[in-house]
């Protein structure tokens, strides 16, 4: 059965700090069980454009995980033979994050939050964004430093 598609219906909020963001991964980016650093820099997007920050996949609007490696979810593309699945929760995202070294001064700081961007063939599809605190859930375009920081976050957290 293929994914939802989104049909009339438009972006829903985030309420569940348990609910899962799903994530594909090529099985070559695993090494030992870990996402490799590399892949997750190259494949993790800031922009101020909230569609175009890094896709992620709402399982509260899946009928399986294997939806994510769907042709319908995935570009296109069936993903399934080189491709696994992984996941963070919602309630998981950083918060807080700064610039690394620390400037004197600096009271800055920087959210990962999600973002529901429902696709004609895939409603569960999301964006993960970053946003100043001061300003939640308006897109920006961290610091490298920041951005970095989500990265490593994000290649130790994602789980199968």
């Amino acid at each position: 059965m293929p994914p939802q598609e989104s049909g009339a219906r438009g972006a829903v909020a985030f309420t569940d700090p348990e609910e899962l963001l799903l994530r594909r991964v090529a099985k070559s980016h695993i090494e030992d069980g870990e996402v490799s650093l590399l892949a997750i820099s190259r494949e993790t997007s800031f922009h101020v454009d909230p569609q175009r920050c890094s896709s992620v996949l709402r399982s509260a609007f899946l009928e399986s995980r294997f939806d994510a490696v769907h042709p319908n979810c995935a570009g296109g593309v069936d993903l399934a033979g080189s491709h696994t699945v992984m996941h963070v929760r919602v309630g998981s995202l950083p918060r807080g994050l700064q610039i690394r070294p620390l400037p004197p001064d600096s009271h800055e700081r920087w959210d990962i939050y999600p973002h529901h961007d429902p696709q004609p063939l895939c409603y569960a599809h999301s964006t993960l964004c970053c946003s100043r605190q001061e300003h939640p859930n308006i897109a920006v375009v961290p610091p490298k430093s920041v951005r970095d920081q989500f990265r490593e976050w994000l290649t130790e957290e994602l789980t199968a």
